[in-house]
């Protein structure tokens, strides 16, 4: 039932998104508006114009010394800007909410009956003598009470690069916020003035149009530093969800892969031959020279037949299958007792205890147990509980059911394995079923499950079949204590016609469709949901398509990897609308950028010196991405 390896294919199909981790993490943004609590909050602050914005009303009557200096500027830290009309906007969908307020002669405002819960632009606006002048604050997850919201140059310089997602329920993340806030005022502290002014240096005239790409340089640096901050977030909550590049949840995914190629689906192969081999049509092979194999298959066929006819030891050579079996009667049971050896070191021992009068064609067994080696390369498996098997008139299985405990080397079960054989082969399994907990090395699942196997005439293997699906529905936790929930589904359509022994080619090649879907945890940390499809599209070629979540926040795209050459590219989106663009080469060494609001926020290379993958930012910061 094996294709010799063939299956680790599936390793190679989850392998493609490995590079994306360095993107995943909490994303650090979101895309749902938090839904607004039916209460209601007031903001509360201070206007502050930096120096260079004219704060002098146009309405003024003309004085002396505007002959000199026709603008008044602010001075200092910042200049209150009185008289200024101040409203707040529902920053998902761009309407007014509360009050309208003017600033007094100190500059400040309160604006009330805001709804709580929402995020809200603060926008303070003023005629003056060189133009209008506009100052602005994001404050996200409004809290309901009173919540202070002074607004100056810093908070203006991220709300303005922010407003391009106004109108477009988009809903922030107060950290982020908070972070390029923090940016924006550290790099102004070396600027001598920015000027506010509606069309000059960086605000442009419609709010919602980011800042204006052509201002000079110490204030575009202002601008890249942070607007850069939802990329350093993203990174940010991959690494202080403790992942990296190559160990992230496609890793995850890749890994569980490897589990179900190396361990599991070779255990329930195992299983089932030694299942479905001896207990169907092999345990009839047992003869005597005064009774043959008719008589046996008679016996297990009828209600009518003689019990404990055939009690004593009987051997039996026939196509390389040697059988020993004892039967004995104790009142109502005949326990067969058996040893079978086989071609390719097949090894079996066990014991049936089987029910005296049976309905015709079954076999239950409440006291069922054997020990297997399929092959002089395998882990001997092992099985105690009961047992029901469906034989047809010549005594080969149609059905089974093994319910109880499953052991081996690498994996051990307590569930129930039903085996559905084709009708056109009796015998020969067509769908394989487990439910109940599985124990690996790595891992244990809790769930169901399924494979679905094809007949490949005249293979060389232990049974004439090879799995065309392979699907888990459930959940695992392992060793690392990360948990996942949800459906792996690996589909083969060419798995009957596929010749692994003829090696892989343009023409002959595994062809297959992977899907996960579901969530990951790690311990302390928020759930990613995850949608993945990987597809096979030539020998060389995997393609994914993908879309995280983090609680609002979103990551989806593409991602190709070349077998051939070794080769990755990713084209990611975020929440935010930062696009990834990265290349991998054969090597491991990464180049790329990440982009957004209308700028490059991030430069993705390999570092020589420190041997490694970074992504670097406009203000000299970088983190690893590898």
């Amino acid at each position: 039932m094996k294709h010799g390896g063939t299956y680790r294919n599936l390793a190679l199909l989850a392998a493609l998104a490995v590079v994306v981790g360095s993107l995943t993490g909490c994303f650090g943004g979101s895309s749902t508006p938090t839904a607004p609590s039916a209460n209601v909050s007031q903001v509360t602050g201070t206007i502050l114009a930096p120096e260079g914005t004219a704060v002098a009303a146009a309405t003024r009557r003309p004085m002396l010394l505007d002959w000199f200096d026709p603008v008044a500027y602010a001075l200092g830290v910042g200049t209150p800007l009185a008289g200024a009309k101040v409203i707040a906007l529902n920053f998902a969908n761009g309407t007014q909410v509360g009050t309208e307020a003017t600033t007094d002669s100190s500059g400040r405002y309160t604006i009330s009956n805001i709804p709580a819960g929402i995020d809200v632009l603060i926008v303070a606006t003023k005629d003056t003598a060189a133009g209008p002048v506009r100052l602005t604050r994001l404050v996200a997850d409004l809290a309901e009470g009173t919540s202070p919201a002074d607004v100056d140059a810093a908070t203006s310089v991220v709300a303005e690069a922010y407003a391009v997602n106004m109108n477009k329920d988009f809903d922030l993340a107060a950290d982020v916020v908070q972070a390029a806030v923090q940016a924006a005022a550290a790099e102004l502290e070396s600027v001598s003035t920015l000027d506010l002014t509606v069309g000059h240096g960086v605000i442009q005239s419609t709010l919602g149009s980011g800042l204006d790409p052509a201002a000079r340089t110490e204030v575009q640096n202002i601008v890249k530093t942070a607007v850069a901050e939802p990329a350093k977030a993203m990174v940010r909550g991959l690494l202080t969800a403790g992942l990296t590049a190559s160990g992230t949840f496609e890793t995850e995914v890749e890994a569980e892969v490897n589990d179900f190629d190396a361990n599991i689906i070779p255990y329930f192969q195992d299983v089932v031959n030694a299942f479905v081999e001896p207990y169907g049509y092999e345990l009839t092979r047992v003869a005597a020279a005064s009774y043959t194999k008719a008589d046996l298959e008679a016996a297990l066929s009828s209600s009518t037949a003689e019990w404990g006819a055939y009690h004593g030891t009987w051997t039996i050579t026939d196509a390389g299958i040697t059988q020993v079996v004892t039967i004995t009667k104790s009142g109502d049971y005949e326990t067969w007792t058996f040893s079978i050896t086989g071609q390719n070191g097949f090894e079996e021992t066990g014991s049936a205890p089987l029910q005296a009068r049976l309905a015709p064609g079954q076999l239950n067994s409440n006291s069922f147990s054997f020990t297997a080696r399929t092959s002089t390369d395998a882990t001997p498996v092992s099985f105690s509980g009961s047992m029901n098997c469906s034989l047809d008139e010549q005594g080969r299985m149609t059905s089974g059911t093994l319910s109880g405990t499953f052991s081996s080397e690498k994996v051990n079960g307590q569930g129930t394995l039903t085996v559905q054989c084709f009708d056109s082969s009796p015998s020969v399994p067509q769908r394989i079923t487990y439910n109940g907990t599985l124990r690996t090395v790595s891992r244990t699942y809790t769930g169901t499950f399924t494979t679905d196997l094809v007949l490949v005439p005249e293979t060389p293997t232990v049974l004439p079949c090879v799995p065309s699906r392979m699907v888990f529905t459930g959940s695992y936790t392992s060793t690392t204590g990360v948990t996942a929930q949800g459906t792996l589904d690996a589909q083969f359509p060419n798995a009957a016609t596929y010749d692994p022994s003829s090696g892989e080619n343009s023409s002959n090649y595994l062809q297959g469709t992977f899907t996960f879907d579901g969530s990951f945890t790690k311990p302390g940390y928020q759930t990613i949901n995850t949608d993945l499809t990987i597809t096979r599209s030539s020998n060389t070629t995997y393609t994914a398509d993908l879309a995280y979540s983090c609680g609002a926040a979103t990551l989806a795209g593409k991602i190709a990897h070349q077998t051939d050459t070794g080769s990755t590219t990713v084209n990611l989106t975020n929440e935010a609308g930062l696009v990834v663009q990265m290349t991998v080469d054969g090597s491991g060494r990464a180049t790329g950028t990440i982009t957004g609001f209308g700028a490059q926020l991030a430069t993705i290379a390999y570092n020589s010196a420190l041997h490694m993958n970074q992504a670097t930012y406009p203000d000299g910061e970088f983190n690893s991405l590898f």
